[in-house]
Protein backbone atom coordinates (compact mmCIF):
# COMPACT_ATOMS: atom_id res chain seq x y z
CA UNK A 1 0.00 0.00 0.00
CA UNK A 2 2.05 2.79 -1.57
CA UNK A 3 1.19 6.29 -0.17
CA UNK A 4 2.32 10.23 -1.50
CA UNK A 5 1.80 13.11 0.05
CA UNK A 6 2.37 16.61 -0.39
CA UNK A 7 2.57 19.86 1.29
CA UNK A 8 2.63 23.23 -0.03
CA UNK A 9 2.67 25.69 2.37
CA UNK A 10 2.47 29.81 0.81
CA UNK A 11 3.09 32.10 3.78
CA UNK A 12 2.31 35.45 2.82
CA UNK A 13 5.81 37.02 3.80
CA UNK A 14 7.84 34.15 3.94
CA UNK A 15 9.16 31.40 1.29
CA UNK A 16 7.45 29.40 0.20
CA UNK A 17 7.83 25.43 1.09
CA UNK A 18 6.70 22.14 -0.95
CA UNK A 19 7.37 18.95 0.82
CA UNK A 20 6.55 15.78 -0.75
CA UNK A 21 6.76 11.82 0.86
CA UNK A 22 6.49 9.21 -0.83
CA UNK A 23 6.25 5.36 1.13
CA UNK A 24 6.46 2.51 -1.08
CA UNK A 25 4.86 -1.03 -0.38
CA UNK A 26 7.64 -2.41 2.19
CA UNK A 27 7.35 1.05 4.27
CA UNK A 28 10.58 2.87 2.85
CA UNK A 29 10.09 6.42 3.14
CA UNK A 30 11.68 9.35 1.74
CA UNK A 31 11.11 12.91 2.01
CA UNK A 32 11.66 15.49 -0.79
CA UNK A 33 11.32 19.29 0.36
CA UNK A 34 12.08 22.45 -1.58
CA UNK A 35 12.04 26.09 -0.41
CA UNK A 36 11.91 29.00 -2.89
CA UNK A 37 13.88 31.89 -2.34
CA UNK A 38 10.47 34.83 -2.94
CA UNK A 39 7.23 35.62 -0.90
CA UNK A 40 4.35 32.95 -0.89
CA UNK A 41 1.91 35.90 -1.08
CA UNK A 42 4.27 38.19 -3.87
CA UNK A 43 6.37 36.79 -6.43
CA UNK A 44 7.43 33.28 -5.50
CA UNK A 45 11.08 33.32 -6.58
CA UNK A 46 13.77 30.46 -7.50
CA UNK A 47 14.62 27.35 -5.85
CA UNK A 48 16.66 28.59 -2.58
CA UNK A 49 17.04 25.15 -0.48
CA UNK A 50 16.61 21.68 -1.45
CA UNK A 51 16.44 18.23 1.04
CA UNK A 52 16.44 14.60 -0.10
CA UNK A 53 16.35 11.65 2.99
CA UNK A 54 15.08 8.59 3.49
CA UNK A 55 12.88 8.45 6.58
CA UNK A 56 13.16 6.03 9.65
CA UNK A 57 10.66 3.29 9.85
CA UNK A 58 9.50 4.79 13.10
CA UNK A 59 8.89 8.45 10.78
CA UNK A 60 7.21 6.27 8.09
CA UNK A 61 4.83 5.22 10.69
CA UNK A 62 3.84 8.24 12.00
CA UNK A 63 3.25 9.76 8.54
CA UNK A 64 1.58 6.96 7.79
CA UNK A 65 -1.15 7.11 11.12
CA UNK A 66 -1.40 10.88 10.45
CA UNK A 67 -2.27 10.26 6.58
CA UNK A 68 -6.11 9.23 6.83
CA UNK A 69 -9.38 11.07 5.84
CA UNK A 70 -9.14 13.75 8.82
CA UNK A 71 -6.29 15.45 7.55
CA UNK A 72 -7.87 16.22 4.43
CA UNK A 73 -11.33 17.58 5.87
CA UNK A 74 -13.82 18.55 2.99
CA UNK A 75 -13.74 22.08 1.52
CA UNK A 76 -15.40 25.05 3.40
CA UNK A 77 -17.66 27.41 1.96
CA UNK A 78 -16.23 31.19 2.03
CA UNK A 79 -17.04 34.74 0.68
CA UNK A 80 -14.20 37.39 -0.05
CA UNK A 81 -10.71 36.97 0.03
CA UNK A 82 -8.79 33.56 1.89
CA UNK A 83 -7.02 36.11 4.57
CA UNK A 84 -4.66 38.16 4.97
CA UNK A 85 -0.90 37.91 6.64
CA UNK A 86 -1.58 34.41 7.02
CA UNK A 87 -0.65 31.14 5.24
CA UNK A 88 -2.62 28.86 2.58
CA UNK A 89 -1.69 25.16 3.55
CA UNK A 90 -2.49 22.52 0.83
CA UNK A 91 -2.64 19.21 1.26
CA UNK A 92 -2.54 16.55 -1.22
CA UNK A 93 -1.85 12.73 -1.28
CA UNK A 94 -2.41 9.57 -3.00
CA UNK A 95 -3.32 6.01 -2.05
CA UNK A 96 -5.34 2.67 -2.43
CA UNK A 97 -8.12 4.52 -1.81
CA UNK A 98 -7.20 7.35 -4.47
CA UNK A 99 -6.53 11.18 -4.85
CA UNK A 100 -7.60 13.57 -1.89
CA UNK A 101 -6.99 17.11 -1.61
CA UNK A 102 -7.37 19.92 1.20
CA UNK A 103 -6.57 23.50 1.55
CA UNK A 104 -6.83 26.04 4.85
CA UNK A 105 -6.02 29.48 5.73
CA UNK A 106 -3.82 29.16 8.42
CA UNK A 107 -5.34 26.27 10.32
CA UNK A 108 -4.40 25.87 14.12
CA UNK A 109 -5.26 22.55 14.90
CA UNK A 110 -6.69 19.61 13.61
CA UNK A 111 -5.40 16.38 11.36
CA UNK A 112 -4.30 18.21 8.50
CA UNK A 113 -2.21 21.21 10.89
CA UNK A 114 -0.42 17.89 12.78
CA UNK A 115 0.64 16.30 9.45
CA UNK A 116 1.84 19.32 7.92
CA UNK A 117 3.80 20.43 11.04
CA UNK A 118 5.63 17.32 11.31
CA UNK A 119 6.38 17.02 7.76
CA UNK A 120 8.16 20.55 8.77
CA UNK A 121 9.87 19.03 11.71
CA UNK A 122 11.32 15.94 9.56
CA UNK A 123 12.70 18.52 7.00
CA UNK A 124 14.17 20.29 10.05
CA UNK A 125 14.21 23.87 8.16
CA UNK A 126 13.39 26.33 11.09
CA UNK A 127 9.89 28.01 10.29
CA UNK A 128 7.50 30.73 11.53
CA UNK A 129 4.50 28.28 11.55
CA UNK A 130 1.07 29.50 10.49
Amino acid sequence: MAKTVRFTWLRTFHAPVVIRIEIDEKGKAQIFATRLSGQGGYSFGSIADQLLKTLSRDEAKKIIALFRAEAFPPAQARCGPPGMDGARWLLEGVDDAGYHFSERWSPRKGHMHDLGVYMLELVGWTEDIY
